[in-house]
């Protein structure tokens, strides 16, 4: 496995010294760093790991009969959540009108949102461009106290990394941007992710405690009633890739009362960009 990782890690370097001199976004990345390996490399040692394993031993003779056994052998041993495509939980759940007027609703507030923290993926993209780094959506992510027992650190990075599209050449410039980074709606989508994995009330419980909102519902159990709190917290969490708890609008409501509270601790909690960037400011004021 070594030497398989070797292999694949040197000859891509190789390949990129080769490659010709750069031209605008479309250009060869040349800084490549060793000793990791992208998805096109990844791919690669899977099929050399699949000759190895099949061919050479003699058990299968096609390489691409040898690759799915291989591919088949993995997906036995991982949790199959964690193996679906990430368009099964867009169809689902996204691309559905309900949740479309949900975001479309959140659209300003989540615009203000992304554009303040993506600041510093506009600086990597150039061109004004603005990209959201893993590093600035997990830190958000802490921000507005959306990392916990029903969420973790871990969870929040799968929904960030599954949010990203499929890029022909991540070795391009532009296709390296891509593959690292989310644009507006890959933000959107790993919102949705996060919603979906959530411990929220119902809009019944919120109406039933006198509450004004999902956020205003757990503030009010986080004072009065902890252990209530924590039997929501621990029975309500939707384990990653399974299917959430409420419509994903209702989740997505939900959520977004929580991410305002966190930022505007107003009555009105009109979220203006004055106050984001405040908080943006607060949160990575630990940087400076």
């Amino acid at each position: 496995m070594d030497a398989i990782f070797m292999a694949v890690d040197g000859a891509c370097a190789r390949s990129v010294g080769k490659a010709a001199k750069p031209k605008s976004n479309r250009a060869v990345v040349g800084d490549e760093k060793k000793n990791r390996l992208n998805r096109v490399e990844f791919v690669l040692c899977l099929i050399r790991v699949s000759i190895h394993r099949y061919i050479l031993s003699g058990h299968n003779k096609d390489v691409s009969e040898a690759l799915q056994r291989l591919i088949e052998l993995c997906h036995s041993l991982i949790q199959p959540n964690l193996l679906a495509a990430p368009n099964v939980f867009r169809r689902s759940h996204c691309y559905l009108p309900e949740t479309c007027r949900m975001l479309a609703y959140y659209e300003q507030p989540l615009r203000s949102l992304f554009d303040t923290i993506a600041s510093a993926g506009r600086e990597v993209a150039g061109h004004g461009r603005e990209l959201l780094t893993m590093s600035c959506w997990q830190r958000f992510m802490r921000s507005v106290r959306l990392v916990g027992a029903d969420v973790s650190v871990r969870d929040a990075t799968l929904a960030f990394a599954w949010s990203r599209m499929c890029v022909v050449d991540p070795r391009t410039s532009a296709g390296q941007l891509r593959d690292s980074h989310l644009p507006f709606e890959g933000f959107l989508e790993a919102l949705c992710r996060v919603a979906a994995m959530k411990s929220l009330p119902t809009d019944a419980e919120i109406s039933a405690a006198g509450c004004r909102d999902a956020a205003d519902f757990l503030e009010r159990l986080r004072v009065e009633d902890a252990a209530a709190l924590d039997e929501l917290v621990t029975t309500r969490a939707t384990p990653w890739g399974s299917e959430p708890s409420q419509p994903l609008a209702r989740c997505i409501d939900h959520l977004m009362s929580i991410i305002v509270q966190a930022i505007d601790h107003s009555e009105n909690r009109a979220l203006e960009k004055k106050e984001v960037v405040r908080f943006w400011e607060a949160a990575t004021g630990d940087d400076d």
